[in-house]
């Protein structure tokens, strides 16, 4: 058997909606349409070398389930991908690391299927402004989430396993800390030591024990101030600092930028969304 192309065909509730979003917000062009004057039936689409098709359903309840269905795009620039999406559509996620030594942004299109746009890490063009514009946005995204609670759900435990919302931000201030903790330790002229993998659950408990007894207010402050601190201390560093994978030998090849998009932009929105899980369980919806 010798296949020498594949096409995903979408099985849609209304062409021309979803066709307006593909042409409109991704940039495909209409290569077939039936049939080709009035309402769509079915429409053959592509971009660059990649090629969809959308058909629509005989009913709106035929239409099949989108949910476990991703179609994954691999762009050249993932940062410039996620730009441009979030010019034209709403929904969009902040770059995000995957298992798979990837970057990706994700939205739904009008029938639920979820679009990834991807770039392998090592090709990545990082810069310092587009570094500061991702913290800043996804530390945005953050605060409108927690800025719908109360005081008294910021303390309800159990959001994410026993942590409260409280202990999410102290959580995330700690692992601020840390990444500037590294700076500090080479300008001392000192050898930072590496987290592993294997050290993580270790870590957050000693985090967690360190900050449970605080108050709501102290860990709010430290919130802002750390990642305030954070923000100075990106904007201080020279392209060089953060760009460059043989800047800190201790980092092992790697830029620094990286240390400070785990524990930022990738950071955020994992937490972001077990909150906005929590709070859609507790029925408060946006």
């Amino acid at each position: 058997m010798q296949v020498t192309n594949m096409v995903p065909v979408l099985i849609v509730s209304d062409v021309d909606r979803t066709l307006a979003f593909y042409r409109d917000v991704l940039g495909f062009e209409v290569t077939e349409r039936t049939p080709p004057t009035g309402k769509a039936f079915r429409v053959r689409l592509r971009v660059g070398s990649t090629e969809l098709v959308l058909e629509r359903a005989p009913r709106p309840s035929d239409r099949r389930e989108s949910r476990g269905i991703v179609l994954t795009f691999r762009t050249r620039d993932v940062l410039a991908a996620y730009e441009a999406l979030t010019d034209r559509a709403t929904g969009v996620s902040v770059p995000l690391f995957t298992p798979v030594g990837t970057m990706a942004c994700s939205l739904t299109d009008p029938d639920g299927y979820e679009l990834s746009f991807e770039q392998p890490v090592k090709d990545l063009a990082m810069t310092k402004e587009r570094l500061l514009d991702l913290v800043r946005d996804s530390h945005a995204r953050f605060e409108r989430v927690i800025e719908r609670l109360s005081d008294e759900e910021m303390l309800v435990p159990e959001v994410q396993g026993k942590w409260s919302v409280k202990d999410i931000l102290a959580h995330m201030s700690a692992w601020e800390d840390h990444c500037l903790g590294f700076l500090d330790a080479d300008a001392r002229g000192e050898a930072p030591g590496l987290i592993t993998s294997a050290d993580v659950d270790r870590v957050n408990e000693q985090f967690y024990r360190e900050s449970r007894d605080k108050s709501l207010d102290e860990v709010r402050k430290g919130f802002a101030g750390s990642f305030q601190r954070l923000l100075d201390r990106i904007e201080a560093l020279s392209d060089e600092d953060l760009l460059s994978p043989e800047r800190y030998p201790w980092f092992k090849g790697s830029p620094f930028w990286l240390m400070v998009a785990y524990n930022t932009f990738d950071h955020y929105p994992r937490h972001a969304r077990r909150i906005e899980e929590w709070l859609t369980q507790r029925g408060k919806r946006n």
